[in-house]
């Protein structure tokens, strides 16, 4: 049964990696844990990207004075600087109208062991994401280090879930039954796609459908991708009888993923025109 954020978010507000406690002075907080991540670190002076992984955030809100703790852990600098643990305290949060807490701050100095770090525009986001698998966790952060490296980091791996219309000259077939599955490699600047459950009418076998080593561009919130043909692989095998063209999209981490591509099976006297629309306030 599919459901929208607002209708359980007040019953599960982060209930995927969050723990509840009262301290001693009765403070309501909730803590999470984000494991491997990366970050995409652009360098104001020359413009160049560069991808790390490795990454995780350790996340502590308190309700209560409505403000939030975040540690970075296995941080890393285009310069070189390694950073096994950046910590940033008292920064405040609220709750959008689609779920998502916001810990924001326009600036904020950061410890770094015996070092310190002026981190500013600080947005850092996430998000409960029930699914029928369970529950998933939306998260992603943006700030930028020292008035030079602007910071875009969330999880490697990436799901989401939405509707997918396939159009030929036989009609339209619309289905919510694909998941998207992503993996991202921010070191090559490359990400991997795997289409679960895929067919393009209602009569084609479900398949799982892997494109690898999408090259994507990181701007904002969002990766970017465009390549005008992919061979896609089901299991370990390449399939270049249902060559993929004109496949462009981009993941937004703070709304989702829309893409579209066409495809001319061989096996199949059609044409397919392939649009996605996921949304992180979809689930089912």
């Amino acid at each position: 049964m599919i459901k929208t954020f607002k209708a359980i978010f007040a019953a599960a507000i982060l209930a995927i990696g969050l723990s509840s406690c009262f301290g001693d002075n009765d403070d309501t907080t909730r803590s999470a844990t984000i494991m491997n991540c990366f970050a995409s670190i652009e360098d104001a002076a020359d413009h160049q990207t560069t991808g790390f992984t490795g990454l995780s955030y350790d996340i502590k809100l308190n309700y209560t004075k409505g403000t939030a703790d975040v540690t970075v852990n296995n941080f890393k600098l285009p310069n070189g600087a390694e950073y096994t643990s950046v910590r940033l305290s008292d920064l405040k949060f609220s709750i959008n109208k689609d779920g998502w807490i916001e810990i924001t701050q326009s600036s904020v100095l950061a410890e770094a062991g015996d070092k310190s770090l002026q981190l500013s525009s600080v947005d850092i986001r996430l998000c409960d994401r029930p699914s029928s698998e369970g529950t998933l966790l939306g998260f992603f952060a943006r700030y930028i280090v020292d008035a030079k490296y602007t910071v875009l980091s969330a999880a490697s791996r990436q799901y989401q879930f939405g509707t997918t219309t396939s159009t030929s000259s036989a009609g339209q077939y619309e289905t919510a039954a694909v998941d998207y599955v992503f993996a991202f490699n921010a070191v090559e600047g490359t990400v991997n796609i795997l289409m679960k459950n895929c067919r393009f009418v209602e009569n084609m076998p479900a398949m799982n459908i892997l494109l690898e080593k999408i090259p994507f561009i990181v701007s904002g919130n969002t990766a970017s991708f465009k390549v005008s043909s992919i061979v896609p692989k089901i299991g370990d095998t390449p399939f270049p009888a249902f060559t993929i063209t004109n496949l462009s999209g981009y993941y937004d981490f703070s709304t989702g993923f829309v893409a579209s591509f066409k495809c001319t099976p061989e096996t199949m006297p059609l044409d397919f025109t392939v649009n996605i629309d996921c949304k992180y306030t979809f689930s089912k």
